[in-house]
């Protein structure tokens, strides 16, 4: 039987779930919208003279640091949570 402190494979997934749909939530509600307004603002870019790969790091930072940032508080609610199903917005809807 594994302690609290293994991780199963089935754990593991759910958990690489719940990233791939941080990933798409905040795809949608944060970075399209920065990037869209990055996209007609290229002033912003061109004062500050960033190279190519400047703006690939700020474009990836846009992308993955919020849901990165948010599955991490995620994990750590979740051990910190008494309840085997993990925080209240990861258990499953009742009925």
């Amino acid at each position: 039987m594994p302690s609290e402190t293994q991780t199963t494979p089935a754990s593991r997934r759910e958990a690489t779930i719940r990233l791939l749909e941080l990933l798409a939530l905040t795809g949608f509600a944060v970075a399209q919208p920065i990037l869209g307004f990055m996209s007609n603002a290229v002033e912003f870019l061109l004062f500050r003279q960033a190279g190519p790969m400047e703006i690939i790091a700020l474009a990836a930072v846009i992308v993955l640091a919020p849901p990165l940032v948010l599955w991490a508080l995620g994990l750590l609610a979740s051990m910190a949570s008494p309840s085997r199903d993990g925080p209240p917005m990861w258990r499953p809807w009742p009925g």
